[in-house]
């Protein structure tokens, strides 16, 4: 039992008792539960979420996610930062459209991904792009070490759903090799209403691994269970943005991000950096909340230890348990 001295309505703090049973509303940090005291009157209970509420509103309002970050570290003593960070989904290299790239940019972006602790990372293009990354990765290597910035970097391909996907898959494994004669990168768009299942069984048939890139972003796909469960059973491997765990607009998302995160469902978390613009893209942050969900070690597992077992062209762990809790997601 603790109390959370909280500001509500009319300026006046408002100190509510808050039992063990609790849960993070990710896209907000804002703790809440319910009256912990089990003979509490249905009447009192009523009253207790109702002013929690105005106090919700009030937090979410007026705190930024720094100091909230900052306030959940109090209440756990410290909060959990990376000691190693590993991106599995960069957009560092600044391809224009001309086939030209956007230098100055590129370093200013690797300088960041450098600050913040990524010590590898994978750039990721999009199949119209393969010639591009393919010719520019070692003039951007040599950049790195000229410029100081401890970083190093492996090209791959992201595909997209369409009927060339199989002669795109061929061609990605002949220039890049590596990585590519194992895995598959599938980004699934938010808009896409197509069945993902049947695409990721026949890449098993050809010796393939699937990775899901941002499939909890398509509304559609998350309110699937069937087709999650198929694409589990062909080894689907699921990789998470970083700007879907920390976006305090879509609690849905959020909501859906954590219980993949518990279920061990997930297996990479990435920034995508340079690709999202209007996105928050700190993959340290996401560890902090990943770490609050299932424990420094899976975070750890999730934010640099499978990204390097990737990179390296290494078989990814799955997870043990072989039944979903789906239901919880769509609530």
């Amino acid at each position: 039992m603790f109390t959370i001295g909280v500001k509500g309505e009319g300026g006046h703090p408002n100190s509510r008792s808050f039992g063990t049973k609790f849960r993070f509303c990710a896209h907000s940090w804002v703790l809440y539960g319910w009256l912990a005291e089990p003979e509490a009157s249905d009447v009192a209970r009523q009253l207790h979420c109702q002013t929690f509420n105005q106090s919700r509103n009030f937090w979410e309002a007026t705190v930024t996610q720094s100091q909230e970050l900052a306030i959940v570290g109090l209440l756990w003593n410290s909060v959990v930062t990376p000691s190693k960070l590993a991106d599995v989904s960069s957009g560092i290299l600044q391809c224009r459209s001309t086939g030209s790239v956007d230098w100055p940019k590129t370093l200013r972006l690797a300088k960041k991904a450098a600050d913040q602790g990524i010590g590898h990372a994978l750039i990721v293009a999009d199949a119209s792009m393969i010639d591009v990354v393919h010719r520019r990765m070692p003039h951007l290597k040599s950049l790195l070490v000229s410029h100081g910035i401890p970083l190093t970097v492996q090209a791959a391909v992201e595909l997209s759903m369409g009927t060339d996907l199989f002669e795109r898959v061929v061609r990605t494994s002949t220039l890049f090799e590596g990585l590519h004669r194992r895995y598959v990168l599938l980004r699934i768009p938010p808009e896409t209403r197509m069945t993902v299942a049947p695409v990721v069984e026949s890449l098993k048939r050809m010796n393939l691994k699937t990775i899901l890139v941002a499939p909890e972003r398509c509304e559609w796909l998350r309110s699937k269970p069937d087709e999650w469960q198929r694409m589990t059973a062909a080894g689907a491997l699921i990789q998470l943005s970083s700007a879907s765990i920390l976006d305090r607009t879509d609690p849905a998302r959020v909501r859906f991000c954590r219980q993949l995160v518990r279920d061990h469902r997930c297996h990479f978390v990435a920034s995508e950096s340079g690709r999202h613009h209007d996105l928050p893209i700190s993959l340290a942050d996401a560890f902090t909340m990943i770490a609050g969900w299932a424990g420094e070690e899976f975070a750890t597992t999730v934010c640099h230890d499978n990204a390097i077992r990737l990179i390296s062209n290494e078989p990814i762990e799955m997870s043990t348990r072989t039944k979903l809790r789906l239901h919880r997601w769509l609530r």
